[in-house]
């Protein structure tokens, strides 16, 4: 399923409403209808220190927020709160870039899995685990615009 020339990228946060709730997906990012109460008030001031974009060092661990993502092979666009970068062995400056050991073992498993395909159950085709958080943004994009009546799930197998 390629991408469409001109599909204008869907925001992470869009996603996430989804999953919650698709009605309140649709009012959110289609409608552009907020109706603010207790609860989301309470969450804006919460979240008022992880909007505020910023990095520090807590016990070893770069912390980061407000950090904008975007990935146009997803075509996907967000902030993230908050992100830890944990260092990887070695101390803390985590491993030698060089050497061989745990970093590669997890990229190596994790290049792995993501090339093991799976049957796509709407598409009625294969597809690579890698892709389906792609492909999954691609159907929510095209039924939050009615191109197809129902957002179909993916189920792992």
């Amino acid at each position: 399923m390629a991408m469409e020339q001109g599909d204008a990228p869907i925001p992470i946060s869009a996603l996430q409403h989804a999953v919650y709730c698709l009605r309140q997906a649709a009012l959110i990012h289609l409608e552009r209808v907020w109706v603010e109460n207790r609860l989301t008030a309470e969450g804006r001031v919460l979240h008022q220190a992880s909007d505020q974009p910023g990095e520090r060092l807590r016990g070893g661990c770069r912390v980061v927020t407000a950090l904008p993502l975007a990935s146009a092979a997803l075509n996907l666009t967000g902030v993230a709160d908050r992100v830890e970068f944990i260092p990887c062995g070695g101390g803390p400056g985590g491993g030698d870039p060089g050497a061989e050991g745990d970093e590669r073992a997890v990229l190596t498993a994790w290049q792995d899995w993501k090339s093991e395909e799976r049957r796509h159950d709407f598409l009625e085709e294969k597809a690579p685990l890698g892709l389906v958080p792609y492909l999954q943004a691609q159907l929510l994009s095209r039924h939050l615009r009615g191109d197809i009546d129902d957002y179909p799930p993916w189920f792992w197998s």
